[in-house]
């Protein structure tokens, strides 16, 4: 072990006395399961600010996301899946090559359908900015028609940043002069029939009547594929609320013809800025098999994960005296060889570096905290047995007027109870966030 060099680990980069240490890329050598584990890093629902260094650790959920940029001080443009551990088997992520959409497979049980339904989330960046692309929808549509050939139950939703006002997203038989001056087949490039089947109406309604370059774009984009637009048709949504905080209408769910018959409704819900900063939430519902959801629901209540308990101050010392020594002597004495080494370093020698690292601060943790087992009846009976611990009653009493300003403008819905809303979720974020910070700060000089 060479004594005279510093190592340092920040965000998952080494630093060798004070420079990054960059390892050639050789990913070819790692093995198919560990291709599969890390994929995320690899290859890049709304926009997301992360990037490949930024790992999201939720208790019993499983995300997957596509970054922007590996490495960015200002983090924007991304697209993240986020699902229940229980549903991993029935929820596959599917990687692809274009930046703009995430695309993810839903199992064909659990919708009762003769093939796997597939679902694409999408980020459009904005036109007139630095990443806007005139090829997004291009891109998207090819990767689209590969699902196609595959499948017709299909359906895409997200920021398109795209504003059509009311205009048709089908071709129009009455009105489209190609379909008499070129004898196109009407039925081989729509299926509006389905709409009035449904009891669909077929035009949409839409507070935003403005339309842009995207906008037509996105028409053109919807008819050339045969997808519908949902905003402003379903019942829940046949005014076209607006989905952003401008009154403007740039987030939308579409549908293939064929899975129409599985949507249950489509929702835009409040604007929160705990959630987005400009966008309101897209809620859609499907309907699905009866069977599956009954045997999902008793996998959730009868399964249970062990977990690490929560980190307490006063055992510091004691979380430092159980870390493996030896563990942390050989990584270091791995450390030396790879710097004597470099060239013949690889990204897979890395991870297994950090892999180690937590391991060892992990199986720390598990014998100093202890270690416990919940399940979802569990969650019912304690609401605060997985609090952080910097989440405290300064937080807690935040939320509290929160949620009753929420209940207030729910009820109420006047303009003062809506400014008390927007105040009180400032003031909510900002708690939390300060208490985070400091609650972080007061663990690393603790530990150091």
């Amino acid at each position: 072990m060479d004594e005279t060099c510093i190592y340092i680990f920040k965000r998952d980069r080494l630093f060798i006395e004070g420079n990054e240490f960059t390892p050639k890329d050789t990913t070819k050598e790692m093995d198919t399961n560990d291709r599969q584990t890390r994929s995320r890093h690899q290859y890049n629902e709304q926009e997301t600010k992360l990037d490949d260094v930024d790992e999201i650790d939720c208790d019993n959920f499983i995300f997957h996301y596509k970054n922007r940029k590996k490495l960015a001080n200002h983090k924007s443009g991304g697209i993240a899946l986020g699902f229940k551990k229980y549903l991993d088997k029935y929820i596959k992520y599917i990687q692809s090559d274009c930046q703009f959409v995430l695309w993810f497979s839903i199992d064909k049980k659990v919708l009762d359908l003769p093939k796997d339904a597939i679902f694409g989330i999408i980020y459009i960046p904005p036109i007139n900015t630095s990443y806007t692309s005139e090829d997004a929808f291009t891109e998207i549509e090819f990767e689209l028609q590969n699902f196609c050939s595959k499948t017709n139950y299909i359906t895409m939703l997200g920021d398109f940043n795209s504003r059509t006002g009311n205009l048709s997203d089908f071709y129009n038989i009455d009105k489209d002069s190609s379909f008499e001056n070129n004898f196109t087949d009407y039925n081989e490039l729509s299926d509006v029939d389905v709409l009035d089947e449904l009891g669909i109406p077929r035009l949409r309604n839409s507070i935003d009547t403005v339309v842009n370059g995207y906008g037509r774009k996105f028409i053109d984009f919807c008819k050339n594929n045969r997808m519908f637009i949902l905003n402003g048709r379903l019942e829940e949504n046949k005014t076209g609320s607006p989905t952003s905080r401008n009154s403007s209408v740039i987030d939308y769910a579409l549908s293939s013809t064929h899975f129409l018959y599985n949507i249950c409704k489509l929702e835009v819900l409040n604007f929160c800025k705990l959630f987005s900063d400009v966008h309101s939430p897209l809620s859609l519902q499907l309907y699905t098999n009866n069977e599956i959801k009954d045997k999902l629901l008793t996998e959730t209540l009868c399964c249970g994960d062990e977990r690490v308990n929560k980190w307490k101050n006063e055992k510091c010392n004691e979380y430092k005296n159980n870390i493996d020594r030896n563990k942390v002597d050989d990584i270091c004495n791995r450390l030396s060889a790879y710097v004597n080494d470099v060239n013949n370093v690889t990204k897979y020698d890395m991870n297994n570096i950090v892999t180690d690292i937590c391991d060892t601060l992990t199986e720390s943790a598990k014998a100093t905290f202890g270690t416990s087992t919940f399940n979802k009846t569990m969650f019912k009976c304690s609401k605060n047995q997985f609090s952080k611990d910097w989440y405290n009653k300064d937080c807690k009493k935040a939320q509290r007027e929160f949620r009753k300003s929420q209940r207030l403008y729910k009820h109420y819905g006047s303009n003062i109870f809506k400014e008390r809303l927007r105040q009180s979720e400032l003031h909510y974020k900002k708690v939390m966030d300060g208490e985070s910070v400091t609650s972080h700060k007061m663990c690393t000089m603790m530990l150091s």
